[in-house]
């Protein structure tokens, strides 16, 4: 059975306190939005802040990549 992207997320604030939509904006704060921020810049960062592993980095970058500029 898959597990939904609620439940899978909910690791996150386990791990940090922060809902995962809390994060995603506070990276947009951040300046996280801005052109030429890919994937493991974000992943890096997340991991070297908050202790954040891949999957769920790329679970918050699913939703902070909208914002990204092109």
């Amino acid at each position: 059975m898959a597990m939904d992207v609620e439940t899978y997320m909910a690791g996150v604030k386990t791990k940090t306190g922060l809902h995962y939509l809390e994060i995603v904006e506070l990276l947009k704060k951040e300046g996280f939005t801005k052109k030429g921020t890919t994937a493991t810049i974000v992943k890096n960062y997340l991991k070297d802040k908050y202790d954040i592993g891949h999957g769920h980095a790329m679970g918050i970058w699913r939703f902070l990549k909208p914002s990204v500029e092109e």
